[in-house]
C-alpha cells in the first residue's frame, strides 16, 4: 500500500511538472535509486511490478484528463460563449462585489467549472447562474500569488473576463450547505460579538478556517512563527472533534459500530461547514482508518495510514498535487507521526524536561519534514516552530474545545467563551512578541535555497531507507541544515556588494526598492493601493526586515496608511523597521512644483513630472509613465498603460506589456543585468 501510494503520487507529480527535460534527467535517477532501495530491503519482484504499474496509471491517468478535460475547457478562451451552472462556491466582498464558482456547461455542452466576480447576486449554493453572453480566459499569475497552480487544484482552468445578461434561479437543491453555511456565519456573529472582534476572529478562523475575520497583521505573525497551520482546518480540528464525540458516546456507553456511524456523521458536517478543505478530508480518512482497525481486530500503523489517505485523493482527484494544502498537510502528517515517532521511539519520557525533549524532537522533525515544501510556497519559513508549536499549540487546543463545545450547543453556553478568549489573548501578545524577533525564519530568496531543501530532504529519506540508524539520520539532517545555512549567507552576502533596483507592480501599478550595501530604499511611484503587498513580498521573500527610507509620491495620506498595514510598522507592531519617511506629494502640492533629488551618498535619486532618474556612477535608469516617456541614456522602464500616442524604444522596458516585478543589478560601468522574479 505504502509503494502504490508513492509511485501513484509520483506518476502525478511526473505528469503534472516534469514532462520536460528536467524529468528525462530525473526519472531515471530516481529509477536507479528505488531500484537500490528495493534491493536492500528485499523488495520481491511482485513488489516491483505494483510500484510500476501505480506509477505508470498515475501518469495515464493525469495525462489523460489533462488531454481529455483541461485543454478542451482551455480551448474557448477568448471566444464569445453562454454558460449556465450551479454556484458551488461564493465569497462576499465590501463593496456589494462577490466571486463565484459555476459548476455547468459552456454552449451547453463542455462541462466546466469558471470563476466569475461581479456585483453581489443575491444567491446561494445550488443557485443557477444563467450568462447570456461572455468572453473566457485563462487565470495568469501574478508576482504576489501563483493564480494558475491555485485554480488548477480546484479543477477551475477559465474565467469569465467579459459578461453580460446574467440572470439567477434560486433552487432548493443544495438546502443542507445553505443550513451549514448560515450556521457557521451566524456562530461566527456571535462569537465575534461575545469575545470582541479580533478574539473572535482568531477563535473563528481556528475552528471553521475562516481567514477573512482575522487581521492581516496578526495572520502574518502567526505564520512568521510557524504556527499559521492553526488556521486551516486539518488533523488538530478533526482529532479534537472526534475526541469530543468518543467520550461523551462512551460516557452513554453506544454501540462500538454505532459510535463509528455517529462519528463520520460528524466528521461529513465538519467537512461541508468548513468547505470541504483537502487537509480536513485527509484527516477524516486516516482517522477513519485508525477507529475501524479495532472493529475489523486489526492493527493501525501510522505510515499506511497516511498512504491509503494520499492513495484515495489521489485517485479521485488527478490534479491533487497542485494543492499546497493537501501536500503540506502529508508532510506535516508524516514528520509527527511517523518521521517523529522513528526519531523518539527509545528516548525516556518519565521526567517532565524528558517529555519536552521528545515533544521538541517530534517538532524538530515535522518542521524538517515540512520545511522543503514550504520553502516552495511561502516567502520565508519559521525556523522557531518546534518551540512555538510546544508552547502555544496547546494554547490553541484548548481555546478550540471550549469554542467547538460553544458551537456544538448551538451558540446556548456562552461560558465556555470565556476562557477561550484569556487563552487566544495569550496567544495573540506571545506571537505578536515572538514575531517582533530578527532572524527567526529564513527567506526564500530564490529558487536556489527550496531546490536545495528539497534535495536534503531527499538525501535523508534515501538514508533512513538504506541504512536506517538515528545517528545517521540525525547527522544528514544536521549537515543539511549548516550546507544551507552556508548557502543563504553567501548568496546574502552577494545580494549586499550588488546595486539592485526592484522594479514592483503590474501596468499602472510600480513602486521601485533599491537596494545597496545593507541599505534598502523604497520608492513608491504609482500611489496604487496595491503597491505595498508587492513590497511586502518582495521585502519577505529576500529577508529585508529594516527600510532606510519610503518615499511616497502620490496619495501620501491613503498610501502611508497601505504601507502601515502591510508592512506593519506602526508602534503596535514592529515587523519592519522604517527610519524614514518622506512623502512628498503633500510637499510639492505646497512648494508648487513636482521635483527633488536625494543623494544617499551611493547613488542619486532625481524626480521630475512622475519621472524618477536613479544615477550610479556611469549608469543611469529612467522609470516612467509610459504616456511620458522620454529616451534615456542608460535603461528606461515605463509603467502605466500604452496607448496610441506612446513611442516605443528597443532600449525600454514596458510593463503594459506583462514583463514586470525583475531587479536590475546595475555596474558602476554602464552595464545592467535583469533578473526576472
Amino acid at each position: 500500500m505504502i509503494g502504490a501510494s508513492a509511485a501513484y503520487m509520483s506518476g502525478l507529480f511526473f505528469a503534472s511538472f516534469f514532462i520536460n527535460k528536467s524529468g528525462i534527467i530525473i526519472l531515471p535517477i530516481i529509477a536507479v535509486i528505488l531500484y537500490l532501495i528495493g534491493r536492500e530491503r528485499k523488495f520481491s519482484r511482485f513488489d516491483f511490478y505494483i510500484i510500476i504499474f501505480s506509477f505508470l496509471t498515475a501518469f495515464t491517468v493525469s495525462t489523460s484528463y489533462t488531454l481529455n478535460y483541461y485543454f478542451k475547457i482551455t480551448e474557448y478562451t477568448g471566444r464569445n460563449c453562454c454558460f449556465s451552472g450551479k454556484i458551488t462556491d461564493y465569497e462576499i466582498y465590501d463593496g456589494d462585489k462577490a466571486s463565484y464558482v459555476l459548476k455547468g456547461k459552456i454552449n451547453g455542452t463542455q462541462k466546466a467549472k469558471i470563476s466569475i466576480y461581479t456585483v453581489e447576486l443575491d444567491a446561494e449554493y445550488g443557485d443557477i447562474v444563467n450568462i447570456e453572453n461572455c468572453t473566457f480566459k485563462e487565470p495568469e499569475n501574478d508576482y504576489l500569488f501563483d493564480v494558475e497552480t491555485w485554480y488548477k487544484s480546484r479543477h477551475i482552468f477559465i474565467q469569465a473576463d467579459k459578461f453580460d445578461g446574467i440572470s439567477v434561479e434560486n433552487t432548493d437543491s443544495a438546502n443542507l450547505k445553505n443550513m451549514l453555511a448560515l450556521f457557521r456565519k451566524d456562530m461566527i456573529s456571535k462569537i465575534q460579538l461575545a469575545v470582541g472582534e479580533e478574539t473572535g476572529g482568531f477563535l473563528a478562523g481556528m475552528i471553521f478556517g475562516e481567514k477573512k475575520y482575522i487581521d492581516d497583521n496578526m495572520e502574518n505573525s502567526l505564520y512568521r512563527i510557524g504556527i499559521g497551520h492553526i488556521l486551516a482546518v486539518s488533523g488538530l480540528h478533526i482529532s479534537i472533534i472526534s475526541f469530543l464525540a468518543m467520550i461523551l458516546m462512551k460516557k452513554l456507553k453506544v454501540n462500538k459500530f454505532i459510535r463509528f456511524g455517529i462519528l463520520n456523521v460528524l466528521f461529513i458536517l465538519m467537512i461541508i461547514i468548513t468547505d470541504y478543505p483537502i487537509s480536513a478530508i485527509r484527516a477524516v480518512l486516516m482517522l477513519d482508518i485508525m477507529y475501524s482497525a479495532p472493529l475489523f481486530r486489526q492493527q493501525n500503523d501510522s505510515l499506511n495510514s497516511i498512504a491509503v489517505a494520499a492513495l484515495i485523493i489521489s485517485i479521485s482527484d488527478p490534479y491533487s498535487v497542485y494543492s499546497s494544502g493537501f501536500i503540506l498537510s502529508l508532510s506535516g502528517t508524516f514528520g509527527i507521526a511517523v518521521f517523529g515517532t522513528f526519531m523518539t521511539e527509545k528516548m525516556p519520557q518519565e521526567t517532565i524536561l524528558q517529555k519536552f525533549l521528545v515533544k521538541f524532537t517530534v517538532g524538530i522533525c515535522t518542521a524538517f519534514s515540512v520545511m522543503p515544501i514550504s520553502m516552495y510556497y511561502f516567502d520565508e519559513t519559521s525556523i522557531i516552530s518546534p518551540f512555538t508549536n510546544i508552547l502555544l499549540l496547546p494554547l490553541c487546543s484548548a481555546a478550540m474545545v471550549f469554542g467547538l463545545i460553544y458551537v456544538i450547543t448551538g451558540g446556548l453556553v456562552t461560558a465556555f467563551l470565556y476562557p477561550a478568549k484569556m487563552l487566544i489573548k495569550s496567544v495573540i501578545y506571545l506571537s505578536d512578541k515572538f514575531s517582533e524577533i530578527d532572524f527567526i525564519t529564513i527567506p526564500r530568496m530564490n529558487g536556489l535555497i527550496p531546490a536545495l531543501f528539497v534535495l536534503a530532504g531527499a538525501v535523508t529519506v534515501c538514508l533512513f531507507l538504506f541504512i536506517g540508524r538515528k545517528r545517521v539520520v540525525s547527522l544528514s539532517i544536521a549537515v543539511s541544515m549548516i550546507l544551507c545555512s552556508f548557502t543563504m549567507i553567501a548568496l546574502d552576502k552577494a545580494r549586499k556588494n550588488d546595486m539592485i533596483i526592484a522594479v514592483l507592480g503590474k501596468g499602472n501599478n510600480a513602486s521601485v526598492v533599491i537596494s545597496y550595501d545593507g541599505k534598502t530604499d523604497i520608492i513608491d511611484l504609482s500611489g496604487h493601493y496595491r503597491s505595498a503587498e508587492y513590497v511586502k513580498k518582495y521585502l519577505s521573500e529576500n529577508g529585508i526586515s529594516h527600510i532606510n527610507m519610503l518615499i511616497l509620491t502620490k496619495k501620501s495620506a491613503s498610501q502611508d496608511l497601505n504601507y502601515e498595514t502591510a508592512l506593519g510598522f506602526s508602534k503596535i507592531n514592529r515587523r519592519f523597521a522604517v527610519n524614514d519617511i518622506q512623502i512628498y506629494s503633500d510637499r510639492l502640492e505646497l512648494l508648487g512644483n513636482s521635483r527633488f533629488s536625494m543623494d544617499s551618498g551611493s547613488y542619486i535619486i532625481e524626480y521630475d513630472s512622475n519621472v524618477l532618474k536613479f544615477i550610479y556612477h556611469d549608469s543611469v535608469v529612467l522609470i516612467s509613465p509610459a504616456k511620458d516617456n522620454k529616451y534615456s541614456e542608460g535603461l528606461s522602464v515605463y509603467y502605466g498603460n500604452i496607448t496610441k500616442t506612446t513611442e516605443i524604444y528597443d532600449t525600454g522596458i514596458y510593463l503594459d506589456e506583462g514583463i514586470n516585478n525583475f531587479e536590475i543589478i546595475v555596474y558602476d560601468d554602464g552595464k545592467y543585468k535583469i533578473r526576472r522574479m
